[in-house]
């Protein structure tokens, strides 16, 4: 039996924002629950795939459905034999979190540089801003994927499927606003802050 797997992470403060596409978007203080993770398992093959806002989460959910892993929501994850999860350049998710937040209205786009520094805060701003490490946090028996040149090549082997679907096209005023990030992205000072504050995540992906 195959099915996805939420359960609420962060319990406490939770403040809804009502964002610009009329749907809800969440910031969280930094507290975490019990397990929270967000994953797809399947019992047959005794295997969880967890995945993580703007680390292909999207294209996965999708790959994991071509691979026969159903698509039904659980209440609560259970780690199975085998864990797996990807886990992205921190800068470039940092780049994707920012544009997400900010295009839709979670949160102002920072003006100055300076502001887009005090941005850059333990657990970031929203869910599209937590650190990998949290989502991941004492899961036993986890197989990491680094999102590196071989990565698709790796899901494709590990899930016998013959491609992975790619949803996230960017046109517009989204790409303006993600230009604007890949370009802070750059920034000698924004880098060291990013490597202060995302350095589990930094550890994981460069180890």
């Amino acid at each position: 039996k195959a099915v996805f797997c939420l359960k609420p992470i962060w319990i406490l403060y939770m403040l809804k924002v009502e964002d610009a596409m009329g749907s809800n978007d969440y910031i969280y203080a930094p507290k975490l629950g019990e397990w929270g993770i967000r994953a797809k398992v399947n019992t047959d093959l005794d295997m969880s795939f967890i995945t993580i806002q703007k680390v292909a989460s999207s294209s996965m959910s999708q790959c994991l459905r071509m691979a026969g892993w159903g698509e039904e929501w659980c209440d609560d994850y259970v780690p199975q034999s085998r864990n797996f999860v990807l886990i992205r350049n921190p800068i470039d998710r940092w780049v994707s979190g920012m544009t997400h937040h900010c295009f839709y209205n979670v949160g102002p786009t920072p003006k100055t540089k300076q502001k887009l520094l005090d941005s850059i805060v333990e657990g970031g701003l929203s869910i599209y801003l937590w650190p990998q490490s949290w989502h991941i946090e004492n899961v036993p028996d986890l197989e990491i994927i680094k999102m590196d040149s071989n990565w698709v090549a790796n899901v494709k082997s590990l899930l016998g499927v013959n491609y992975i679907p790619y949803n996230n096209q960017i046109s517009g005023d989204k790409l303006v606003t993600e230009t604007l990030f890949s370009e802070y992205s750059l920034d000698t000072d924004v880098v060291a802050k990013l490597r202060t504050v995302y350095a589990d995540d930094f550890a994981l992906f460069e180890t």
